[in-house]
């Protein structure tokens, strides 16, 4: 128990005077009133508040979580302290908030030394009846169930005919994520907020990583292993192809793209597409067309394609020249008339938005399917054989494609495995990411190569990757979560 000495001592213009009882510390805030504060550290309890900046004020005020450890839980921080934590403003984050296992983040009366909330956002087609994710309670009943704290979280749009006050909470919820968490799950589903509103959350998920909060996954890490010009970071790796290129800019798509279909089949991939659109199997009319080595000729602008798109497999048929037309410009006179549910201009908006088209080598095995490596840091968890239906080469399940599952031992993807094994441990460093571990929730899907035990990767996606047909592995995402968090245990 904590002893009946003084816990806290206030004053609106007097200072304390703690220097002759090491029990206390002191610190001076500025706002409307001037305050200094004395806090008891007693053999069970210990608030400790560093020094702040001389301009300091209620809402630039950090404590530390590991001060916030209440080993005796009598003492409420945000009942002693309400002006000081969120001046105020923690009652409005209950609206935000979905509590797990009876456990009520804003009272911090019952040790939270390891909490790790779940970080959603509001709305959105991947939410159910009670506007959770599917997959967010199970993992964060797996992390209470570990003796993790929890909570799940929901970010709000800031569309001012959406919520009204929905800025002022969001920035409540970061200053409270700041103070409080040691870690934060992230379960935002790509385009579920609007781009302003998304940018505003990947630069409060970088700050709070900044302030030593483990974030998973970072907004960076999953913008980098999730673009198509992955592909060229490890196309020296195992799992890659060594004549695989990216264009950021149109002039370098029209001479490295009449080089490359000049030599063999390929495979346009746009970065900013989902479920296939924008992905274009792209092969020379004239099958004996081909050059036999790369970079020998460019192939004539009048030149005759076959191009399937593969979100849905329908077939186009164009000149070299107009599809570099509608990738550049999209529909004009000089593309030509297109069947396509996209609009083409995969540049637009520069390479600060993520334009950029990634030209790989087309293998045609492809129409075998896709088999998807699902990983929980570094460890995989399950494969999955995505396979087309008769006659296409998409593996969505919107183009048709069945799905059959394998468990990671399974020997008919033992090369693959391992040479995936091999990998994992440079797979970081490869994209500038040596301080950041590797995304705790992630998929890699290869592609079979000329032989049984060739594979080669074709994407890796790690933002918000479902798991509601793996809930049988959330034990296991929430043990990774911890030790990712508090690497120490």
């Amino acid at each position: 128990m904590i002893s009946d000495e003084t816990i806290v001592q206030s004053m609106s213009n007097d200072s304390t005077d703690v220097q002759n009882n090491p029990t206390l510390s002191s610190f001076n805030l500025e706002g409307k009133n001037k305050m200094n504060m004395a806090v008891s550290h007693s053999n069970n309890f210990t608030f400790s508040i560093g020094n702040l900046p001389e301009a300091s004020t209620s809402t630039d005020l950090w404590i530390s979580k590991n001060d916030l450890c209440v080993s005796d839980p009598i003492l409420d921080p945000y009942e002693v302290l309400p002006d000081f934590l969120l001046n105020g403003r923690h009652d409005i984050l209950k609206t935000v908030t979905k509590f797990v296992n009876g456990f009520n983040p804003f009272t911090l009366g019952v040790n939270p030394c390891r909490f790790v909330p779940i970080l959603e956002a509001r709305g959105g087609t991947d939410k159910d009846a009670q506007g959770h994710r599917k997959d967010s309670l199970p993992i964060a009943n797996a992390l209470a169930s570990q003796n993790c704290q929890t909570c799940i979280f929901q970010y709000l749009e800031e569309d001012q005919q959406y919520e009204n006050n929905a800025a002022d909470i969001n920035d409540a919820l970061g200053r409270f994520l700041g103070m409080t968490s040691h870690g934060v799950i992230v379960r935002i589903n790509p385009g579920t907020l609007s781009v302003t509103t998304q940018n505003k959350v990947d630069s409060l998920l970088r700050d709070l990583d900044s302030k030593g909060i483990k974030i998973m996954n970072h907004p960076d890490v999953n913008r980098k292993l999730g673009a198509k010009d992955a592909l060229v970071k490890i196309k020296n790796m195992n799992c890659g192809l060594a004549d695989t290129e990216v264009y950021y800019d149109a002039e370098s798509f029209k001479e490295g793209f009449r080089k490359s279909i000049a030599f063999k089949p390929r495979v346009i991939k746009q970065n900013r597409g989902s479920q296939g659109e924008g992905i274009w199997i792209c092969k020379l009319k004239d099958e004996n067309a081909y050059n036999k080595r790369y970079g020998e000729s460019t192939a004539p602008l009048d030149t005759d394609l076959i191009l399937v798109e593969a979100n849905d497999n329908h077939v186009e048929h164009h000149t070299v020249g107009e599809f570099l037309e509608w990738c550049i410009n999209g529909r004009t006179e000089q593309s030509g008339q297109w069947f396509s549910s996209g609009s083409g201009k995969y540049f637009e908006g520069g390479v600060d938005s993520g334009a950029m088209l990634v030209d790989q080598r087309f293998l045609p095995r492809i129409v075998e399917g896709e088999i998807r490596c699902l990983m929980v840091g570094s460890e995989l968890i399950e494969i999955v054989h995505k396979k087309p239906k008769a006659g296409g080469v998409s593996a969505t399940l919107q183009s048709g494609a069945t799905y059959t599952k394998y468990t990671p031992d399974d020997v008919k993807f033992k090369t693959l495995v391992s040479n995936f094994k091999k990998d994992l441990p440079n797979l970081m460093a490869a994209f500038g990411f040596s301080n950041q571990p590797l995304p705790l929730i992630w998929s890699a899907d290869y592609i079979l190569g000329d032989g049984d035990d060739e594979f080669y990767l074709g994407e890796m996606n790690c933002t918000c990757v479902g798991v509601t047909q793996q809930l049988d592995k959330v034990d296991r995402i929430a043990t990774v979560a911890i030790k990712t968090t508090f690497p120490s245990i």
